[in-house]
């Protein structure tokens, strides 16, 4: 497959403690899909299950167009991990990286692709709430 034949999607906006990661191909078919679900003790398996989603669909990191975040989580890890691994893949392979409010078409987001700047930052909703703020008298 040539480089530009797949597009990643990171897509947060559904549920809150879910990001599912799929492929489309130039035909807007769907190559591969998984669902991650955040917990307590599973933070850090969106990089391998990705690795898993390509192997699965055949395809390699070189097959990759760009990647496409659909973001929308209210939760801010899954914000700054999502951001992370798609600009990760930007720097290290090259590909454009773009955010939207839903999903897209293949047409749509290689045409939005194209015109891309490398990085793109995450996108909150809300403040974090990793910290407790001191209380003012």
């Amino acid at each position: 497959m040539s480089r530009d034949q797949n597009i990643l999607f990171l897509e947060t906006s559904a549920v809150a403690d879910e990001i599912k990661i799929f492929l489309l191909d130039v035909f807007n078919q769907t190559v591969g899909e998984k669902v991650i679900v955040f917990t307590v003790d599973n933070t850090q398996s969106l990089l391998p299950e990705l690795v898993a989603l390509l192997k699965t669909a055949k395809v390699s990191w070189d097959d990759l167009l760009g990647t496409v975040v659909i973001s929308g989580t209210k939760r801010f890890t899954i914000a700054r991990l999502t951001a992370l691994v798609a600009n990760m893949l930007s720097w290290c392979k090259k590909i454009p990286t773009i955010t939207a409010n839903s999903c897209l078409t293949y047409q749509e987001a290689k045409q939005k692709l194209t015109i891309s700047p490398a990085y793109q930052a995450a996108v909150y909703h809300k403040e974090p709430t990793i910290t407790i703020g001191k209380k003012t008298a």
